[in-house]
């Protein structure tokens, strides 16, 4: 039971099981957010609190790697794009708030015309090095116009496995519409794997693997837009068609 009700599976994603890869939009109003901190446990994952229709979601967002890349670096592929515009807006726009299974623009990395060029994923750093003001945490706030400097409250996260206490800090701007794409929650209250889902290399993660579930983030403020997409230096492309598999020929994306 979770606090949307009783949880009813709904159809396979791509042949995969319910319950583990359940792919989704969350179209919500943004509440606070909790940027990850060396001294919180699990993953690091920059945390989005959100609300639709009078309920509360959780959405993550990756701010390193589980597995360093031939370059022994742990650090994610990411590129954002303000002032972005894509046909796929508008159908964001005319959408309900709330979580939606069906009836949404479903994002492929290599296979969504003009959502991104795969080229300009980067690496940046999970928490800040040398450079200033230039990390996952410092790039999300400052597209969400968040000061943490002002202050934050501490509030109870659960990151799948465990619960602790994290700040989080609030947000002021009432026009702020989050987009998010990636795999829903078992408890229907929150999005995670909000990267893109193919080219994994057979291992930990292959099971994740297929075409038309990619992640992102799409950030709607004052009538304009701002989208993050991500990945990791460890997946290859291109992908098979069919299944998301890389194919022979991939290369990782940081090679």
């Amino acid at each position: 039971m979770s606090r949307h009700g009783v949880y009813v599976p709904p159809p396979p994603v791509n042949g995969h099981p319910v319950d583990e890869l359940d792919y989704g939009l969350l179209k919500a109003r943004l509440k606070f957010v909790a940027p990850f901190d060396k001294s919180y446990e699990g993953q690091p994952h920059y945390i989005l609190r959100m609300e639709a229709n009078g309920w509360p979601f959780n959405v993550s967002v990756n701010s390193a790697s589980a597995i360093a890349g031939d370059n022994g670096q742990e650090q994610v592929l990411m590129v954002l794009y303000e002032d972005y515009n894509h046909d796929i807006l508008r159908q964001l726009e005319a959408l309900p708030e709330g979580l939606h299974r069906v009836g949404f623009p479903k994002l492929d990395y290599l296979r969504t015309s003009g959502l991104l060029k795969i080229s300009d994923l980067k690496p940046i750093p999970d928490i800040q090095q040398s450079t200033p003001d230039y990390d996952v945490n410092d790039e999300y706030n400052r597209v969400l116009g968040i000061d943490t400097k002002k202050g934050g409250e501490t509030q109870k996260f659960f990151n799948g496995t465990t619960s602790s206490n994290r700040t989080f800090y609030p947000n002021s701007d009432d026009t702020i519409w989050i987009y998010a794409f990636g795999f829903i929650y078992r408890t229907n209250d929150g999005l995670h794997q909000t990267h893109m889902n193919q080219g994994n290399p057979r291992g930990s993660y292959d099971k994740e693997n297929g075409v038309s579930q990619d992640g992102a983030v799409i950030i709607q403020r004052n009538g304009k837009y701002a989208a993050f997409f991500t990945a990791f230096q460890t997946q290859e492309v291109p992908t098979d068609d069919s299944t998301g598999y890389p194919l022979n020929t991939a290369r990782p994306l940081s090679a």
